[in-house]
């Protein structure tokens, strides 16, 4: 099933997504402005399942509930009793200290699979140059939740490469972030004190990615270094690798490592060869290119580079 960009917007001056989907935000817009050009200004109600018997009875179940949106009245899921339904707007009210506290910038908005799942993304103003001239890194937040099961309310930490437009979880380790199951109650302020615990990430992060600059990697060092990681073991032989030159997927790899700017020939390039493939190539489409960047295959194969990369360290 194809996860569509059903509405998604982006600050005005910022550089157009890979898939070119969204409209643009202008500069000063409200909140409420961000809810309403993201397609997001809607509820979602639960409500009980009715069926019919084969009689024709109409029957009220218990422990089965609908969930809809108030605009479209379209269906997004059926969900338990406990499943605790995280309403659009609390995304934005989420943010709205950050923005007139610290200085956080609305960046990105929208919905992917008709509603089903929908996310905000604001800058916190910290950046950093992995290479000190043209390899730009800046530290997002970005706050999702679905309303068909498929994702945990999360809250997490990540980068943006500017030179291409690529995010990169910026977890070193598994359950980085912040993710409320369905079946609990949303805590934002609980939330957000994790995250500020958490923002040691942020400085071990610009120190590892500014160490895997300096690594230099000729083409075979590369290949093997991706062959390693397709393989998922190291210590490959030569014939190991061999069998992998016929991969279409190290190709492609190898083709987006030796074109990204700012980072060639080195262990930070081959990390953000991988990111560039997964957000820009990967996928039939560029809305399934972005559900799984974010979200599913792409985003796993690029927190198992970072991890490989920083183990090598």
């Amino acid at each position: 099933m194809a996860h569509l960009v059903e509405k998604m917007v982006r600050a005005e001056g910022t550089k157009a997504s890979w898939h070119r989907l969204e409209d643009v935000m202008p500069e000063g817009a409200t909140l409420q402005e961000w809810q309403t050009g993201s397609g997001l200004a809607h509820t979602v109600e639960k409500t009980p399942v009715i069926y019919a018997d084969s009689d024709g009875g109409a029957h009220l179940s218990e422990d089965k509930f609908v969930l809809y949106r108030s605009d479209t009245k379209k269906l997004l899921s059926v969900v338990g009793p406990d499943y605790n339904v995280v309403q659009p707007i609390v995304l934005f009210e989420f943010f709205a200290d950050l923005i007139k506290h610290y200085g956080f910038i609305m960046d990105t908005a929208g919905c992917l699979a008709g509603g089903r799942r929908v996310w905000v993304l604001a800058r916190t103003g910290n950046t950093f140059a992995v290479d000190k001239k043209n390899d730009l890194v800046k530290e997002y937040v970005l706050f999702a939740t679905s309303y068909d099961g498929t994702l945990a309310t999360t809250a997490k930490h990540t980068s943006v490469r500017v030179v291409c437009n690529n995010t990169l979880n910026l977890s070193t380790r598994d359950g980085a972030g912040v993710r409320v199951v369905h079946s609990k109650a949303f805590d934002p302020a609980l939330v957000k004190l994790e995250l500020g615990l958490m923002h040691d990430d942020w400085t071990r992060f610009k120190y590892q990615a500014s160490i895997l600059h300096d690594i230099a990697l000729s083409d075979e060092l590369a290949n093997r270094w991706y062959a390693e990681l397709l393989a998922e073991k190291a210590d490959m032989s030569d014939e190991d690798v061999a069998a992998f030159q016929t991969s279409r997927v190290l190709k492609d790899l190898m083709t987006v490592y030796k074109q990204g700017p700012g980072a060639e020939s080195t262990l930070w390039g081959a990390v953000q060869g991988v990111t560039g493939l997964c957000d820009n190539w990967r996928g039939r489409t560029p809305d399934t290119r972005l559900n799984s960047a974010w979200f599913g295959a792409g985003a796993a194969m690029k927190k198992a580079a970072w991890d490989k990369a920083v183990l090598s360290l």
